[in-house]
């Protein structure tokens, strides 16, 4: 095998791979989601949400309420236990 034989051969190698990772692969992509539909689920979901506050012996002026007052949170045990303990800040505060 000569050398340029070998330097056209990975040029259009190149030039295939290339072509394959900007219009190949989409085209293939539309090809099999026609071939094979997969139907979207759709659910009556309530994500948890967590809120971090990050502060170093802040407790006295943190405002704590308004994230209390949300009623998206629901109900568990820890939930519970940061409601008492936002409810305790604000006495001390009081």
């Amino acid at each position: 095998m000569s050398l340029r034989l070998l330097a056209e051969l990975m040029f259009w190698l190149g030039v295939a791979a290339l072509f394959y990772t900007h219009a190949g692969y989409p085209v293939l992509l539309v090809i099999v989601s026609r071939l094979r539909p997969r139907p979207v689920r759709k659910a009556d979901l309530n994500p948890g949400v967590s809120v971090i506050i990050t502060a170093y012996n802040e407790e006295p002026v943190i405002e704590v309420r308004p994230f209390f007052e949300l009623d998206d949170f629901g109900e568990s045990p820890a939930i519970d236990r940061a409601r008492k303990l936002g409810k305790e800040l604000e006495k001390r505060r009081a």
